[in-house]
């Protein structure tokens, strides 16, 4: 006897938009596009052969079939959830690698929470990867994938990480150098190149607050213009989270304290079913939950 070719995952955008009670609210809620709850939802209204929410311009409301799936659906939904309860209860018994690509300059917040990881799920080989800053193929390499992005590929699953916050800096020295009044035209840019939302959002900040400064030096790397900014070479855009602690940089004030775009945790569908991978997508989103205040620069804001 065939199987009907059900997508199991296409329930869980049903149960979101029968909770949310439309399919914007029911994006929000799975942190995915709108277009990709549509596509889902009418997918599985085909295969199962029914309408299960009458469009309206009030919005989505169940149908009678639909009422019925909803409640068998949350019953599988509940049996699930406990079967994965009992097979994460120890995660001591999960094993295998797990390849997280990720740009470095993210390392000072996750590194320092891998010991805890080490000892919860000792079975578990995270393996780093170098990745661009912004959104790079999975192509097999990796399994988990950290990108800057406000447009996620529809084809990935994913979660959001938060915002980072940016300010402009420059060494002390450098400033105390140079005529406060004339920096932009006595300054130096230390300009970040490469592809990606995160390069061309600190482009376009370069651009509405120093226009008239010109780059002296560039960094394919966060890091490399960190570190020469410390050294004293010019001014350039740095997460706050990073150039803050460093006590010879000074944040210039001609720029106020901006956002990028959004860090997204990415997989494939197929491999986020591994409990290897939920295992490390659970760590990572933990500890972006715990760091979110330093990371989006909350304090400093406040005192801004």
């Amino acid at each position: 006897m065939l199987e009907p070719n059900f997508h199991w995952d296409d329930f869980r955008y049903f149960l979101a938009v029968a909770a949310a009670g439309s399919v914007r609210n029911a994006a929000v809620m799975l942190e995915v596009n709108p277009s990709t709850v549509t596509r889902r939802l009418e997918a599985l209204e085909k295969e199962l052969g029914v309408f299960l929410f009458r469009r309206s311009v009030r919005g989505l409301t169940l149908t009678a079939e639909g009422a019925d799936v909803v409640e068998r659906v949350r019953q599988i939904s509940d049996q699930l959830a406990h079967v994965k309860a009992e097979l994460m209860s120890n995660n001591t018994h999960v094993e295998g690698p797990v390849n997280l690509a990720m740009p470095l300059f993210l390392a000072p917040i996750v590194l320092p929470e891998l010991a805890k990881f080490r000892v919860e799920c000792p079975g578990i080989e995270l393996n780093f990867l170098r990745s661009p800053l912004g959104v790079q193929a999975l192509d097999g390499t990796a399994d988990l994938l950290i990108s800057a992005t406000d447009h996620p590929p529809e084809s990935k699953v994913g979660h959001r990480l938060g915002q980072i916050a940016m300010a402009a800096y420059a060494s002390k020295a450098y400033i105390k150098d140079r005529d406060r009044i004339h920096l932009e035209t006595a300054g130096s840019w230390i300009d970040l190149v490469g592809t990606g939302e995160f390069v061309l959002c600190v482009a376009r900040l370069r651009d509405d607050y120093f226009p008239e400064i010109k780059v002296g030096l560039r960094c394919e790397e966060i890091e490399y213009q960190h570190a020469c900014i410390k050294a004293g070479l010019g001014i350039g855009i740095l997460p706050c989270y990073l150039a803050e602690p460093d006590q010879t940089l000074h944040r210039i004030p001609d720029m106020p304290i901006s956002m990028s775009p959004m860090l997204w945790l990415l997989s494939h569908p197929d491999l986020r079913r591994l409990l290897r991978v939920q295992v490390a997508s659970e760590f990572i989103r933990a500890v972006f939950v715990q760091h979110v205040h330093r990371v989006k620069g909350s304090l400093l804001q406040t005192k801004s």
